[in-house]
C-alpha cells in the first residue's frame, strides 16, 4: 500500500504527463521565426504552461521521495526549453523595442499578491518573476547603452509616468485623451495624432531633446 507521499508522487506523474504534452505543443511557439512586427498570438498562453511546469516541479522537488526519476527527465527538459524560450523572447522584443518597462513590471508584481487576492503558485512565479526581470531589464540596458554608444551617443533613462496620457502639444495631462490603444484625442487642445507617437515625443523631451515644431503639430 503507497504511503502519502508515494500516492501524490503518482499523481503528480500524471499531472506532469498532462502538461508536458501541453508544454510540447506551446514550444512549438516559433519565436525563432518570429519577424519584426509580428504579433505573437499565443504568447500568454506560452507564459502561463510555463507556470503550469514550475508549479509542478516544486512540488515534485519538494517531495524529495526518488532524486531525479526517469519520468520526470522530459519534464525537466521542457521547462529549460521553454524558460529559454521565453528568455529569448523577452531579449528579442528588448532589442527591436517592443518591451517596454511598464509591461514587465505588470508581468513581474509581486507573486504573493495581496490579502484580498493572494497568490498562486508563489515559488514558480517568483523564479519566473527574476528571470523576467534579469531577461529584459538587464538585456534593456545593455542593448541600448551599446547601441548608443556605438553611435557615439549616450543612454538617457527617463520617468515614462503619463507620458501616455500627456498631450505633446498644450501639456494637459488627462487619462480621457487616450481614445484608444493607438489613438490620442486630447481633452484640452483637440490635437489628434497616433498615440505612441504622441508619447514619443513626451519621452524625447524628458531627455531632453529638442522635438521640432513641425513634429507636434503632426496628426492623423
Amino acid at each position: 500500500m503507497m504511503n502519502r507521499q508515494e500516492h501524490l508522487l503518482c499523481c503528480l506523474a500524471e499531472e506532469a504527463t498532462e502538461v508536458g504534452q501541453r508544454v510540447s505543443k506551446a514550444l512549438r511557439f516559433g519565436v525563432d521565426e518570429v519577424q519584426p512586427g509580428q504579433t505573437l498570438t499565443n504568447a500568454e498562453r506560452l507564459h502561463g504552461e510555463l507556470l503550469d511546469l514550475l508549479a509542478v516541479w516544486d512540488m515534485l522537488a519538494d517531495l524529495r521521495v526518488v532524486p531525479r526519476p526517469n519520468f520526470w527527465q522530459l519534464d525537466c527538459d521542457a521547462i529549460d526549453a521553454k524558460q529559454a524560450k521565453v528568455e529569448k523572447f523577452m531579449a528579442y522584443a528588448v532589442e527591436k523595442g517592443a518591451l517596454a518597462p511598464a509591461a514587465v513590471r505588470n508581468m513581474t508584481r509581486s507573486a504573493k499578491g495581496t490579502v484580498e487576492e493572494p497568490g498562486k503558485n508563489v515559488r514558480a512565479k517568483s523564479g519566473l518573476n527574476r528571470s523576467i526581470q534579469d531577461a529584459a531589464f538587464g538585456r534593456l540596458r545593455e542593448l541600448l547603452r551599446y547601441k548608443a554608444e556605438r553611435a557615439g551617443g549616450e543612454l538617457i533613462e527617463v520617468d515614462p509616468r503619463y507620458t501616455s496620457q500627456t498631450c505633446s502639444v498644450c501639456g494637459v495631462i488627462d487619462a480621457a485623451s487616450r481614445q484608444s490603444q493607438s489613438q490620442f484625442l486630447c481633452v484640452g487642445c483637440g490635437h489628434n495624432v497616433n498615440a505612441d507617437f504622441n508619447a514619443s515625443l513626451n519621452i524625447a523631451r524628458l531627455g531632453g531633446v529638442i522635438v521640432p515644431s513641425a513634429l507636434n503639430l503632426r496628426s492623423v
